[in-house]
């Protein structure tokens, strides 16, 4: 007989668990931010960024950026809802998302505020025309367009 201590096998969700008995989960070890490396740039005053904020076990990373509280230092360069970052203007500033003990730092620089954006026929024109059902086959979608007006 073997003095190893004996594994248990868990079925759980779809998901084979093996647990060695007297080991604890993993604990979290901290937060960092997802997909954004150096400088968090904005331009315009259109400009949104979604942010994505992980903590890891040291196993594995978990999405918790509906859990975190940001903040924006200094406030008046941007604001950050639900992880959506909105630029309210020009300047540099400095994101934080805490999570109880844990916190993540992104750097932020806005530029061009009081640019307007392009307007883009793809982006801006088409959806309206769809709203109000001009780009079907029996108005303007067709291959020939109509009254002179081809999409």
């Amino acid at each position: 007989m073997s003095n190893l201590p004996r594994i248990v096998h868990l079925f759980a969700f779809g998901i084979l668990i093996s647990i060695l008995p007297g080991t604890a989960a993993a604990e979290p070890v901290g937060l960092r931010f997802e997909g954004v490396a150096g400088k968090l740039q904005l331009s315009t005053a259109e400009a949104r960024k979604q942010l994505v904020v992980s903590q890891s076990s040291g196993i594995r990373e978990i999405d918790v950026t509906g859990k975190v509280e940001f903040q924006v230092e200094p406030a008046a360069v941007a604001r950050v809802e639900e992880g959506f970052v909105t630029p309210l203007a020009n300047g540099e500033a400095t994101i934080t998302a805490r999570l109880g003990k844990d916190s993540a730092f992104i750097s932020l620089v806005v530029s061009d505020i009081e640019k307007e954006r392009a307007i883009s026929f793809p982006n801006d024109v088409i959806p309206q025309l769809t709203r109000a059902g001009c780009n079907s086959g029996a108005c303007h979608g067709t291959p020939s367009g109509k009254n002179n007006f081809r999409l």
